[in-house]
């Protein structure tokens, strides 16, 4: 927790049934643990405690300047056009304040599952190619190539840590093209076989 800077002339205002008022501004940074399974389609859910070290937690009431549904709409302003997350709403109950929010997935779905869609698709009609065709193995294995790169370019607007259903999407992608160049090369292989095998001999 950080102060801020306070304005020149802050008072405190006492009253006479000897409640304090200080407003001294007050910044605070928090880490909230998220759940990146289904990134970037996820919903997380900030739960923040407010305590004191004088007090117990009956004795402790959260309160807050404006309405929450005020603080609600403010910060959903603020924040509609910066980052990547959307604010969906604030519950406050006393002593605790939760924020939920999910995040903005058309980045990432333009960004990483359509090209990557597309890729994958590209790759599976290069089947229609002739068996025969001498183009058919580099044009696959051009693919698989550009696709790595994709992975490599892109791997920023993927989670930094934990195992996101996204990942394991790549994953099983870049394995069936794997798979896909692993059966060309085998049905060349057995062309050529084919063609090199002297014909058997009639009985």
């Amino acid at each position: 927790m950080e102060m801020s800077q306070a304005p020149p002339g802050l008072t405190a205002y006492v009253s006479s049934e000897g409640r304090m008022r200080y407003d001294r501004p007050v910044q605070v940074t928090s880490i909230c643990n998220l759940d990146i399974f289904y990134s970037p389609f996820d919903q997380q859910n900030c739960t923040f405690t407010f305590s004191s070290f004088l007090y117990a937690v009956d004795s402790t009431v959260l309160g807050t300047d404006e309405e929450v549904w005020e603080i609600t709409d403010t910060s959903r302003r603020i924040i509609q056009t910066q980052g990547e997350w959307e604010l969906l709403g604030i519950n406050k109950a006393t002593p605790k304040m939760s924020v939920a929010i999910r995040r903005r997935s058309r980045l990432h779905v333009i960004n990483l599952l359509v090209p990557s869609s597309f890729l994958v698709a590209i790759d599976a009609l290069s089947f229609y190619l002739l068996a025969e065709s001498e183009t058919r193995a580099p044009f696959k294995m051009t693919l698989l190539l550009g696709y790595s790169v994709f992975l490599l370019v892109m791997n920023y607007l993927l989670p930094s840590s934990g195992t996101a259903l996204i990942d394991v999407y790549f994953a099983l992608c870049l394995s069936l093209m794997v798979l896909s160049l692993l059966e060309t090369i085998s049905i060349t292989y057995l062309l050529y076989l084919a063609t090199t095998w002297p014909p058997l001999m009639p009985r």
